[in-house]
């Protein structure tokens, strides 16, 4: 089973926020940020041709603070788009994606803040782990 992993070295606003009414420009920025990350995190990246998984595992490193796990749902949703825009994936529907999991927040203040993130090939009953 094929598999990818990486960090994103930044944390994405809460999904608490973005319904409180963050400007669509805001929005788009965080977008198009964590996009390029993406890209450039899976440059080299043989795109995935079956249906895949996909995992994040937020670190609450230096300077940031813990939140409810699904508050870490925004983060996923940029992180997706980001792996169809930079061909890793070659869409996000649910043809393509069957399964998204955000896994409970570390907490490590060594480290800095970000997304672990997880990308691998569907399987029945997989289990959901990130390093």
């Amino acid at each position: 089973m094929r598999e990818y992993e990486f960090f994103i070295p930044v944390m994405p606003p809460s999904t608490n926020s973005i319904y409180a009414g963050t400007h669509w420009s805001k929005r788009k920025k965080w977008a198009d940020s964590i996009h390029t990350l993406v890209k450039n995190m899976t440059l080299g990246v043989t795109p995935f041709t079956v249906p895949v998984e996909i995992m994040i595992r937020p670190v609450i490193g230096k300077g940031c603070i813990a939140r409810d796990t699904s508050n870490y749902s925004y983060a996923l949703k940029l992180i997706e788009d980001g792996l169809v825009a930079s061909g890793v994936i070659a869409g996000d529907e649910n043809d393509k994606v069957y399964d998204v999991h955000i896994l409970k927040p570390v907490t490590d203040r060594k480290r800095p803040a970000g997304i672990n993130v997880l990308i691998r090939e569907w399987r029945e009953n997989s289990d959901a782990v990130i390093c």
